[in-house]
């Protein structure tokens, strides 16, 4: 078992000798997914696929998931407000109550209704009479506070989506809850399509598509839906990108995003949308802005080399391609609207940043990335206690 996050047997086991790996020490840590200002819990993936919690992020990493007394092996997690889900074998999802027992199981996504309590993972489905929901590729959950909402994206391209829908952010032309599993549609007769990756935020869900165009739908309180108008859609709007074709063209949707939604283009740099409030969007002026391109500096070019983003109410972070870390918005005691280094506790800039970054909170900074001591951290690494055991790995 090699210990660096994302190595493969073709590695060189640098791990096991020297402990480190491309300038960084050892990590098993290959996902971390964080919980809102009220939920300060956090999953993490190890790189043998289990997955352990902890319940406030000073807490261990004590307990571990299992599905039938067997460990629970995922490839991919998501977290939202006391609700986790994880993808295991074939592509099926698993959700279960992140503490405790939750007494109204409605959206846990298992056709299961108000009267059933769960505290075990239970299965997606994806019919009222059941259907286990498979072949998943990609999941993400709304980070809204007390809400609950997952959609996922299967190998066939279509966008499935369950839990809360008030706002029309399950896309599927209404404003209702959903129990179990239900595509995302193009319109009242067509499935939405062609979807590689798919982000939920707070009143809006967007996706990005094969051809690199961002569709998203919902509520456009903020202008998540890229424009003034409409006030609100229940089926996928393509967003209006800007630029040249390959400056319009998305290759990746930033993770976890509350209000504010941005997307890396093909040639790296980053454009926005949606709440720009602190400049969250990375625009001086305007409360709500459409999508915009993220500059260095007034009048300067473009940010570029941009490999991972992350948004927060009021700032966004950026991963570039030399592992720095940078922010705009309202961070790191600053307001500046234009990309700056992320300073650790000893206002040092943070660098070597391992994992993708994760974002919890909408109203508060929970977040975290692994750093290059291999620690789960937020600019502070988390207290010895609060690191997942990186012992026991399963072999591959």
């Amino acid at each position: 078992m090699r210990c660096c996050a994302g190595a493969t047997s073709a590695d060189p086991p640098a791990c096991l000798n020297s402990l480190s790996c491309a300038g960084s020490k050892c990590t098993c840590i290959a996902e971390v997914q964080g919980g809102n200002y009220s939920a300060l819990s956090f999953l993490v993936r190890r790189v043998d696929g289990t997955v352990w919690k902890t319940l406030n992020y000073n807490a261990a990493f004590s307990q571990q998931l299992y599905i039938d007394n067997s460990p629970l092996i995922a490839s991919a997690v998501a977290l939202t407000h006391n609700v986790g889900c994880a993808v295991v074998t074939g592509g099926a999802v698993w959700c279960f109550p992140i503490s405790g027992t939750i007494t109204d199981s409605t959206l846990l996504g298992a056709a299961l209704d108000n009267t059933v309590s769960t505290s075990a993972p239970v299965q997606v489905v994806t019919s009222s009479t059941g259907g286990a929901l498979t072949d998943v590729r990609q999941i993400n959950a709304t980070r809204g506070a007390n809400q609950l909402t997952f959609c996922a994206v299967t190998g066939d391209g279509s966008v499935w989506c369950w839990g809360q829908g008030t706002r029309g952010e399950l896309g599927h032309g209404d404003t209702s809850n959903a129990s179990y599993a239900r595509k995302v549609m193009a319109d009242a007769s067509t499935p939405f399509t062609g979807a590689v990756q798919v982000t939920v935020g707070q009143e809006a869900t967007c996706a990005l598509k094969t051809d690199g165009s961002i569709w998203c739908w919902g509520t456009n309180g903020f202008g998540e839906l890229g424009a003034a108008t409409p006030a609100k859609s229940f089926y996928p709007l393509q967003i209006q990108l800007i630029g040249t074709t390959v400056q319009r063209t998305a290759k990746r949707l930033s993770s976890n995003s509350f209000q504010t939604f941005c997307a890396i283009m093909m040639d790296t740099s980053v454009e926005c949308w949606g709440y720009n409030g602190y400049g969250a969007a990375g625009q001086p002026t305007g409360n709500t802005v459409t999508p915009s391109v993220v500059l260095v500096a007034s009048g300067g070019a473009a940010l570029l080399n941009v490999v991972d983003l992350i948004n927060i109410n009021g700032w966004t972070g950026a991963k570039t391609a030399a592992l720095d870390l940078l922010f705009w918005g309202n961070n790191n005691n600053t307001s500046n609207v234009y990309p700056q280094p992320a300073l650790d506790n000893s206002n040092t800039a943070i660098t070597l940043i391992r994992t993708p970054l994760e974002g919890g909170s909408p109203y508060a900074p929970y977040w975290a990335f692994v750093d290059a001591a291999g620690r789960l951290s937020n600019g502070t690494p988390f207290s010895s206690v609060a690191q997942p055991p990186c012992t026991n790995l399963l072999s591959n």
